[in-house]
């Protein structure tokens, strides 16, 4: 099989989290990625493998886009199209072009979109629309992959098992790694200039809602050894007010550049990733749990989804209840306490997101599902 005989299509631009799962498929496989070059997400990068079929993403101007997403592919011809989403811009040009050719379905649901559009308040209209995407693409995929195990178990009818598989969201752990001492301390002096120990959390804050755990939690925070710090942009000033005089124990470094963000993770001795309770996130595969994992830092995690059993059940990072700022506090205080027992567990962690996370062994997996519908 060639790299030629793939080609991967995202809805989203090249920032977007979604995105940057078929990516790193995508340039493991060495294949390429058709993609918008302008979106919500930002900008895409000229990369030669990557394919824009119109330069910014919009509804008035769909037809254009699926106009040149059907010619693009017509003319390179794949014998498999990995679709990201049930989505317009991914799964129905790929649906349209596999009926007037040979080509095979690979439908890759990295969450269950329907779910996601709701608990984000989106219109009925579009979570309708996402449903009705959902069971056409189940039906004609050649082959289904799912970033989560529960999605395969709780959502896709047991008709569409047998072409279904497990791959997950990964890392890359040559980017994301630990680093010396002494570089940890040159970069922790950047953004504080007390010793107190950094409880960082990585994700935009727009929705208060996804980081209230944290917010409570900085509140009833007795003394002023312990930094919590927010990497991402969002509602700063909003969350600000809500801490009130507790805001003077955190730290808000605003949007940050990916290439920057493993050197800001390395500050810190505890990484937080305190999700809801919500049915979207309880078939999502969070990356950057992975990348945390990656990092050889203690992690922190709601008990959601899929996070008990990536994390072996408490033996590679500390599993609370969603919603639990005590909880939380507790964790914070036992990787105080016994800090030996912490970097066991961040060890293990680090082997678990070499061994079995890193994209380029998710990306063989993906290869050889690919190699086996087109058989």
């Amino acid at each position: 099989m060639q790299a030629d005989d793939t080609l991967f299509i995202s809805p989203f631009s090249f920032n977007a989290g979604s995105t940057q799962r078929v990516i790193h498929f995508a340039e493991n496989i060495g294949a390429k990625t058709i993609l918008p070059k302008k979106d919500r997400y930002g900008e895409s990068p000229e990369l030669e493998e990557l394919i824009f079929p119109t330069h910014e993403k919009k509804l008035l101007t769909y037809p254009f886009y699926l106009k040149n997403t059907l010619a693009i592919l017509r003319k390179l011809k794949p014998r498999i199209v990995h679709a990201l989403k049930p989505n317009l811009y991914s799964y129905v040009p790929a649906l349209i072009h596999a009926k007037t050719s040979k080509c095979k379905i690979v439908l890759d649901c990295d969450e269950w979109d329907a779910l996601t559009l709701k608990d984000a308040g989106f219109p009925l209209y579009q979570i309708k629309l996402a449903q009705k995407l959902e069971k056409s693409a189940l039906k004609h995929a050649n082959a289904i992959i799912v970033s989560n195990e529960l999605t395969k178990n709780e959502r896709i009818p047991e008709q569409y098992h047998e072409k279904t598989f497990y791959v997950p969201n990964g890392v890359d752990t040559s980017e994301f790694k630990p680093i010396m001492q002494t570089s940890k301390k040159n970069a922790r002096s950047k953004t504080s200039t007390k010793n107190k120990f950094n409880a960082t959390y990585l994700g935009t804050l727009y929705k208060t809602g996804q980081i209230r755990p944290i917010i409570e939690a900085v509140k009833r925070m007795g003394g002023d050894d312990v930094q919590f710090t927010f990497i991402g942009p969002g509602n700063i000033e909003e969350i600000k007010k809500m801490l009130g005089a507790h805001a003077e124990k955190c730290v808000f470094t605003g949007f940050a550049e990916r290439k920057k963000i493993p050197e800001m993770l390395s500050q810190a001795d505890a990484l937080l990733a305190p999700f809801p309770n919500l049915p979207s996130l309880r078939y999502a595969s969070n990356m950057k749990v992975f990348e945390y994992m990656a990092m050889q830092k203690p992690i922190i995690a709601s008990e959601v989804g899929e996070l008990p059993r990536v994390l072996e059940n408490g033996k590679a990072g500390y599993l609370v209840e969603p919603g639990n700022a005590g909880q939380l506090l507790e964790a914070i205080n036992a990787i105080k306490q016994n800090p030996e027992k912490a970097e066991s567990k961040a060890r293990r962690a680090r082997q678990l997101a070499v061994e079995k996370y890193d994209w380029r062994v998710l990306a063989r997996k993906v290869k050889k599902i690919h190699e086996e519908i087109i058989q």
